[in-house]
């Protein structure tokens, strides 16, 4: 998955799907009113630990897709979870 930020100099971070630990759907108040949500993903990549999407049209739905993807890609790499300590 790629990772664009910045408005006039541009960002690109690549995080792998099966780093992705999980992830958080946010609702607050006025992003339900618009009909928005924000993604909250945690990943065991130090450089990417903490991603926040928003502002994608339909992204609650693509974070179903996203679920999909991420275990997919675990199961197909066999890479097991470590908890941190």
């Amino acid at each position: 998955m790629q990772v664009e930020r910045g408005l006039f100099s541009k960002v690109k971070d690549n995080l792998e799907l099966s780093r992705v630990d999980h992830f958080d759907v946010l609702k607050p108040l006025g992003m339900r009113l618009l009909g928005q949500c924000q993604v909250h993903l945690h990943s065991s990549d130090q450089g990417m630990s903490s991603v926040y999407l928003y502002g994608i049209p339909g992204l609650e739905g693509m974070a179903d897709t996203l679920r999909d993807c991420s275990l997919r890609e675990r199961a197909r790499r066999r890479v097991l979870p470590v908890e941190q300590m």
